[in-house]
């Protein structure tokens, strides 16, 4: 069996060596170029996480603390991509999560920037990889002002 090393097709710091049959190669370099996935890495997280919810063994809810502090550290990544602050809303806002839970987050761009979808998609899949699980983003600009409301009373602040 050929050696697959999932490490160069994914964002993940400890190098992860996964051996995979040529046909289940096949399969995840089809879900990222059919554009069903961003990266190798979400398929193969997608297939755990369905794996463990099979077993009953899926995580406990992220921590909102943890997840703040993730995403303050990609502040400055986020900021040369025209983010001048971003929200932490919806059930983790609220503390709410189930482990299957999305996290949501309100971008606000800055206004001085060029901020157009291209990067609201990139805010997206930066903050999707750096905290291991799916991301929804929106702006106040794109959002229903009844549904923007609601998410802004339990927002929180990351930066």
């Amino acid at each position: 069996m050929p050696n697959f090393d999932i490490s160069r097709y994914c964002n993940y710091a400890g190098g992860m060596n996964v051996s995979l049959t040529p046909k289940l190669e096949a399969y995840v370099r089809r879900k990222v170029a059919d554009g069903l996935y961003g990266s190798a890495s979400e398929v193969v997280r997608e297939a755990l996480r369905r794996q463990m919810e099979a077993e009953g063994a899926l995580p406990e809810a992220s921590d909102p603390a943890d997840l703040i502090a993730r995403l303050r550290s990609l502040a400055p990544v986020l900021r040369a991509r025209g983010v001048a602050g971003l929200h932490l809303v919806g059930s983790h806002a609220r503390g709410e999560a189930r482990p299957d839970s999305d996290v949501d987050l309100l971008v606000e761009p800055d206004p001085s920037a060029r901020f157009h979808l291209l990067d609201l998609a990139a805010v997206q899949h930066t903050c999707a990889e750096a905290l291991g699980l799916p991301v929804d983003v929106l702006t106040r600009g794109g959002s229903d002002p009844a549904i923007l409301a609601a998410l802004q009373r339990d927002a929180v602040r990351v930066f």
